[in-house]
């Protein structure tokens, strides 16, 4: 895929027939605009050239996926350690893959034409090193993006050094309920992190770091004091449990006490936020010259494995960009007879996919969901910017067999000039009274929402009066492999 990242879409620099070394560059960012490169995952043949992917043909081994870091502690994490990946035409591998942290030099030049080998989760992995003379430059040549979901180029976010008292929040929220996968990360390699932190803090001349992260993940928490107890410039911030604790200026408004307008970015108020991930990423870079060959994420849902009973999630650590999500569903035991759909990302956020569909920069998880609910009754759907948006609650409905009566924004919903919405202060809500009798009235008997956690809670204290009954956006996850559903009062 060449459009993984904020900004336009990578250009090919590859033609079909070419042989390619894993970790070589296939696509370049456009001169003058924000992207970002895209590198070969296998050693193959270009097999195809087009506006939206560069196709690589693979060879070597078939795929093994076996225990990666943290395995020991956790026999349901899984990394994937083959850079052998058979890709069949059409499926958009040309992203990345890998699974080790490639021992190359970190500081003195290394020849871009020349792989080398690596000692990391996966053993003795080749790939082309990056070039670049600064941490900056090698952040671009990776083709670093947010792993978080937005994939806004890092070297972009990066780019500017913060004013006096600047400060750089690791985000490790892991904001979005049943993924696992950034405090796998900080449980079993908290160094790795902590060392991305701090190039990307002495990058922006950021005088301080904190690590937002809720209390509850205490094994992760235990792990970090052992790494920044060392350094009297990182501290820990603890977040509330609840969903969006973690999105980018809630993040801020909770470690920083700034709350930011919608229009505004976080080097208004003196930060800058790295997801747990990406800042695993600028260390593999910097220390190792090694590119964006891999993703972590969530499988949780209706799999057959046995890991997956008891409503497990299990974090995949590694995943070779490009490769299509039907290998991990054979991986996990293949489908249940009885799911809905399968949701790329988290319950709130996710959108859904295809077998077919490759594994991106920005994809943090796959779920395979529960049969939808039916539902008799008109629907009304209360759209929030801090979850699925108005056409997912469309799509929604009409997999329920609901007729939609009508369609409300959250009160505090804000659109952008480009047409996009964000909270105004997300995860505090002032009420959706308003809102939910607005829907009733256009004769909505139930409502489909996609609230943050405090807003449906607003809206279950009028729902009740009504009455109208509440489905949220994110129950058939959730009711499938949740720790509970998104409200008070469940249907």
């Amino acid at each position: 895929m060449l459009a993984q990242h904020v900004g336009r879409p990578a250009v090919p620099s590859v033609k079909p027939g070419e042989a390619v070394t894993r970790g070589q560059r296939l696509a370049s960012k456009p001169d003058g605009a924000l992207g970002a490169h895209v590198h070969s995952s296998v050693d193959g043949e270009v097999a195809a050239v087009c506006s939206l992917y560069v196709d690589v043909e693979a060879t070597g081994p078939s795929l093994d996926i076996s225990p990666g870091q943290g395995a020991a502690a956790d026999p349901g994490i899984v990394a994937a350690a083959d850079p052998g990946i058979v890709a069949a035409a059409g499926s958009g591998i040309g992203a990345a893959t890998g699974s080790g942290i490639g021992a190359a030099a970190g500081s003195g030049p290394i020849a871009a034409a020349s792989p080398v080998a690596g000692s990391g989760a996966a053993g003795g992995e080749a790939y082309v090193p990056i070039g670049g003379s600064t941490v900056l430059e090698m952040i671009e040549e990776a083709g670093i993006v947010g792993c978080g979901g937005a994939g806004f180029p890092t070297a972009a976010k990066l780019a500017r050094p913060l004013g006096p008292g600047g400060l750089l929040i690791l985000n490790a929220a892991e904001c979005e309920p049943t993924l696992r996968h950034n405090i796998t990360l900080l449980e079993s390699d908290p160094a790795r992190a902590i060392c991305g932190m701090l190039h990307a803090m002495r990058t922006v001349q950021a005088e301080r770091g904190a690590i937002a992260i809720k209390e509850k993940h205490a094994k992760a928490i235990r792990s970090l004091r052992g790494v920044i107890d060392r350094s009297d410039k990182i501290s820990i911030h603890f977040l509330e449990d609840h969903y969006p604790s973690g999105e980018e200026r809630a993040a801020i408004r909770d470690v920083a006490g700034v709350l930011l307008r919608p229009d505004q970015l976080p080097f208004e108020a003196g930060c800058v936020v790295l997801n747990v991930e990406t800042a695993a990423r600028i260390a593999d870079a910097a220390e190792h010259r090694k590119p964006v060959m891999s993703k972590d994420l969530t499988l949780a849902g209706q799999y057959c494995g046995a890991a997956f009973r008891d409503r497990n999630s299990v974090p995949l650590m590694d995943v070779p960009l490009g490769l299509p999500v039907s290998a991990l569903i054979e991986h996990a035991g293949g489908l249940s007879q009885d799911f809905g759909e399968l949701l790329g990302g988290g319950p709130f956020t996710g959108k859904a996919v295809l077998p077919a569909t490759p594994v991106t920069k920005t994809m943090g998880g796959l779920a395979a969901t529960m049969p939808f609910l039916r539902v008799n009754e008109k629907m009304g759907l209360l759209v929030c910017a801090c979850g699925a948006d108005q056409q997912r609650l469309m799509e929604l409905a009409a997999a329920m067999g609901g007729e939609v009566a009508g369609i409300e924004h959250c009160k505090q919903s804000a659109q952008m000039p480009n047409g996009t919405r964000k909270c105004e202060n997300p995860g505090h809500c002032p009420g959706q009274a308003e809102k939910v009798i607005s829907l009733y009235r256009q004769g909505a008997r139930a409502l489909l929402i996609s609230n943050c956690s405090d807003c449906t809670n607003t809206v279950m204290t009028i729902a009740d009066r009504l009455p109208v009954k509440v489905y949220h956006s994110t129950d058939s996850l959730l009711r499938t492999a949740g720790p509970g559903l998104i409200r008070r009062k469940h249907i």
